[in-house]
């Protein structure tokens, strides 16, 4: 299990702004905007491989360029030499792989900030009743991976969007939790003092 920030495995993907991905204490190089939507697509789509087209026509739209098949390759190569640089030359990934018509990103859970985020606020609003100073602490740490707009750089591409969508009003849900939780803690405590005061 990782401590929240994505440090316990090779990679930390952030989408929960940029899209940035970390491997120990530095950045990795993403390479250009096209390249890196091909990125962006495949993280949204969790480890589900994406049809080669899809990805084309997220990145080009309905009219991809020719020999747009050969330039994806390019960049999914690239992509591969970024996230995996310890990977002998012409071995097949074991991060970024190809799968029948096109790729996917098989990466833990726990290595995608989205991903944490998710857990941390089921796991809070779990605790509301029965423990809202824990649940409270859980929200406000999944509020604290955010570091601006979903996949910022790539709100127009149309998976990014639907994302982008689902994880906003996941985050406004979770604001809403940590204010209950918070509510209720400062109920507890007014009615611990009353009490203590009797």
């Amino acid at each position: 299990m990782g401590d929240g920030t994505g440090a316990a495995y090779p990679l930390d993907v952030r989408v929960l702004g940029s899209l940035e991905i970390h491997r120990g204490d530095g950045a990795v190089p993403l390479g250009g905007r096209r390249q890196q939507a091909v990125l962006a697509c495949l993280v949204v789509a969790r480890s589900a491989g994406v049809p080669s087209e899809r990805i084309a026509d997220a990145i080009w739209g309905a009219t991809p360029p020719p020999g747009y098949l050969s330039t994806l390759q390019t960049y999914v190569f690239h992509l591969r030499e970024m996230v995996e640089p310890e990977r002998p030359k012409g071995s097949p990934g074991r991060l970024l792989v190809t799968v029948t018509g096109g790729y996917a990103l098989r990466i833990p859970d726990e290595a995608v900030d989205a991903r944490r985020f998710e857990r941390l606020v089921g796991e809070g609003r779990s605790l509301l009743t029965p423990d809202p100073s824990r649940a409270s602490r859980l929200l406000a740490e999944a509020l604290a991976l955010w570091h601006g707009d979903v996949l910022a750089d790539f709100a127009d591409v149309e998976p990014v969007a639907r994302e982008a969508a689902r994880l906003d009003e996941m985050r406004q849900a979770a604001l809403e939790a940590w204010a209950e939780a918070e509510l209720a803690r400062f109920l507890a405590a007014i009615g611990g003092r009353a009490e203590a005061a009797r």
